[in-house]
């Protein structure tokens, strides 16, 4: 279909540094509170029926809870730890050349969003109760892990955002990533680049597709997939880059490619991948505006596509996305 709306995030925060707050008593704490006010239809709901989401803002209409966490540094900051509501997408899998893009593929792309049902992860605009540990021995490689609630709820379900606490039933949800960061210092004359590599497993027993088809028609029992588990990797990388002269602005091109994969038995998508490219300063004289281009493909499972065959829905192959902006 094709329509108009209007929609909102208005986003709330308070912050408290207790290292400033206790004169250096408390050193390398630091204290967050955070609400998001979400507000308007959707048009994805209303007109285009998408599952990759039109807008990354879009969500159920309320006023609810998103971070409440305390994190403490140790050693100089190379140990972070991390304890309270938080949210799998506000540290794992992020390119900063695919944030420019306003479609929700391009944040937590499908892959992770629908790899848990009937399960919820922690992700905009839900938070679970989590804690994560951050490694970096050196200022160029970290490592970082985490564990949540295996189901975070349905927005609607859970429109508050004060599900707190863990439960047998839903299980754990654990992500993992190793970074690298290239030429990330001011000095550093090479182009920067950030390269990471990270899965996740969830701890809950899964039913195969194939056998959810015959369990909802009566003609058999589920047949058990085992955790539910998959992979990702992220690379974003300047490529060129014309440093200011007396005659130009700074110019630069920056590339970003994700991807990921999921078993097809009791994923809905088996097979992520995005990539993107940002020209700043692409008119001269605007050294601050960025031209991007972003395109991704989520391939939907065939074993999720009989299953909704077998049921009365319609078959599925993949679902497409460009998006260009300035």
């Amino acid at each position: 279909g094709q329509g108009a709306i209007y929609e909102g995030l208005l986003e709330t925060r308070v912050s408290f540094d207790f290292e400033k707050m206790t004169g250096g008593a408390w050193t390398g704490a630091t204290f967050r509170a955070s609400s998001y006010w979400t507000h308007g239809p959707s048009l994805t709901r209303k007109e285009v029926g998408d599952f990759s989401t039109i807008s990354n803002i879009d969500a159920y209409d309320t006023l609810r809870l998103e971070d409440l966490w305390l994190q403490q540094n140790f050693l100089d900051d190379k140990i972070s730890l991390e304890v309270g509501q938080i949210a799998v997408d506000s540290e794992f899998f992020i390119s900063p050349c695919a944030l420019l893009f306003l479609n929700g593929t391009f944040g937590a792309f499908p892959l992770v969003t629908y790899g848990f049902q009937p399960f919820n992860p922690p992700i905009y605009p839900l938070t679970s109760t989590g804690a994560r540990l951050k490694l970096q021995p050196i200022d160029s490689v970290y490592f970082m892990t985490a564990v949540y609630n295996g189901d975070a709820g349905t927005q609607k379900g859970n429109n508050d955002g004060t599900r707190f606490g863990f439960s047998a039933q839903t299980g754990i949800l654990s992500f993992s990533e190793l970074g690298y960061l290239l030429n990330q210092d001011e000095d550093d004359k090479g182009m920067p680049g950030i390269y990471k590599l990270g899965g996740w497993v969830h701890t809950a027993n899964f039913s195969t597709w194939s056998s959810q088809a015959t369990f909802a028609n009566g003609t058999g029992s589920l047949q058990s997939a085992g955790v539910g588990y998959g992979i990702y990797g992220v690379a974003d990388q300047t490529i060129w880059r014309r440093d200011a002269t007396a005659a130009s602005d700074p110019q630069s091109l920056c590339v970003c490619l994700r991807t990921g994969a999921a078993p097809s038995r009791s994923s809905m998508v088996d097979f992520d991948i995005d990539a993107g490219l940002n020209f700043f300063g692409l008119i001269p004289g605007r050294k601050d505006d960025i031209a991007g281009l972003g395109i991704a493909r989520s391939a939907i499972s065939h074993d999720f596509s009989d299953f909704s065959q077998a049921t009365g829905g319609p078959a599925f192959k993949y679902e497409a996305v460009i998006e260009g902006t300035y």
